[in-house]
């Protein structure tokens, strides 16, 4: 089979799985569109006169809260007329949109696409018959990779133009609250976002062929990494908050977005390209990556989890630690290579 049958084959094999992930896309953008319209048009209806107002702050002032304070009923009003406000009128991001679609459009789709468009060839047994025959590799991975890549990025790119739109076809643009650089806001998150997930999901199907491993290492790894970079990210701000705040930290999430999706697919694809196969087609893993993924989780495990037994961080701490190794050596008995009997 020549190189060029072998290249359409690979873009064939993912063009399935691309259109349904088009049509979730969409419909979820469309979904949450709606939602998000409806909500805002109930809450008019709701809109406290003067003197319902003038109650609830006297009756928030009794309970201590400040949600009312220095708050004319203008400013009130005012504020009920957006969907959502940004913080600093040349914010570049808002909360609202992050939160909602980009955590389940963004997020999680490119881990899956990725994960799936890997795992297709490592699970079918692909890559074992391109590994064999001398095809060079890395024009596969190169068209595997950004193949899948320029498709989801179209993808979030159209579902995010489809929910800003339909803000201002719903709603008059003067009560959205969306300035240019929350527009250029999105279009940054998108970008970062999509190709740290997606590299991600790529890597870890490539490397591993087990749907159990790509299953742990690809949800529960990103889980856990996420979980202890909010960690660290809140620590870090609520040290020096002025450094990193606003802007200067969302620049920072974008650039170390895009740094580690380079350095995770130049990797990936030196990794593809050096694999070996193991254990009949269980898992394809070079052994030294093993104890990278040991470091990993030990890194970002016991960080995540923190002080999750009876808030009480150096046993927490141990317990992680201990509960790690112990499934590393088990994970390195179990794969190690098997004598043969004399």
């Amino acid at each position: 089979m020549g190189e060029d049958r072998l290249l359409k084959l690979v873009r064939s094999r993912h063009k399935v799985l691309l259109r349904v992930m088009v049509v979730f896309a969409l419909l979820l953008s469309a979904v949450n569109l709606g939602q998000s319209i409806q909500n805002y048009h109930n809450e008019q209806k709701y809109v406290m006169d003067l003197a319902q107002f003038e109650e609830s702050k006297q009756e928030a002032k009794k309970n201590h809260l400040t949600f009312y304070n220095n708050k004319s009923y203008e400013e009130y009003r005012e504020d009920q007329r957006h969907l959502f406000i940004p913080n600093q009128k040349g914010q570049l991001l808002s909360d609202l949109i992050s939160g909602r679609f980009f955590t389940v459009v963004s997020y999680l789709i490119p881990l899956i696409v990725g994960l799936t468009i890997a795992s297709i060839d490592q699970a079918s047994g692909f890559n074992a018959a391109i590994f064999s025959s001398g095809f060079r590799r890395r024009r596969v991975f190169a068209t595997r990779y950004w193949y899948g890549f320029l498709s989801l990025l179209g993808v979030m790119m159209l579902g995010s133009g489809i929910t800003i739109i339909g803000y201002y076809v719903a709603i008059p643009a003067m009560y959205v609250g969306l300035s240019g650089m929350n527009l250029l806001g999105v279009l940054l998150m998108n970008i970062a976002v999509v190709s740290f997930m997606y590299t991600i999901g790529t890597a870890i199907g490539t490397i591993f062929a087990s749907p159990f491993w790509m299953g742990v290492f690809g949800l529960f790894g990103t889980w856990f990494g996420a979980t202890a970079a909010d960690r660290l990210i809140y620590s870090t701000m609520r040290s020096n908050p002025v450094r990193l705040s606003g802007n200067n930290l969302f620049f920072a999430y974008f650039i170390a977005a895009m740094v580690i999706s380079i350095i995770g697919y130049f990797a990936t694809r030196w990794l593809f390209d050096h694999i070996s196969l193991e254990n009949a087609g269980n898992v394809l893993l070079l052994p030294k990556l093993r104890w990278v993924v040991m470091i990993y989780a030990l890194a970002v495990i016991p960080y995540g989890l923190g002080q999750w037994l009876l808030n009480n961080e150096l046993l927490s701490y141990t317990v992680s630690i201990i509960a790690i190794l112990a499934l590393g050596f088990w994970w390195w008995y179990r794969e190690r290579p098997q004598k043969k009997l004399a």
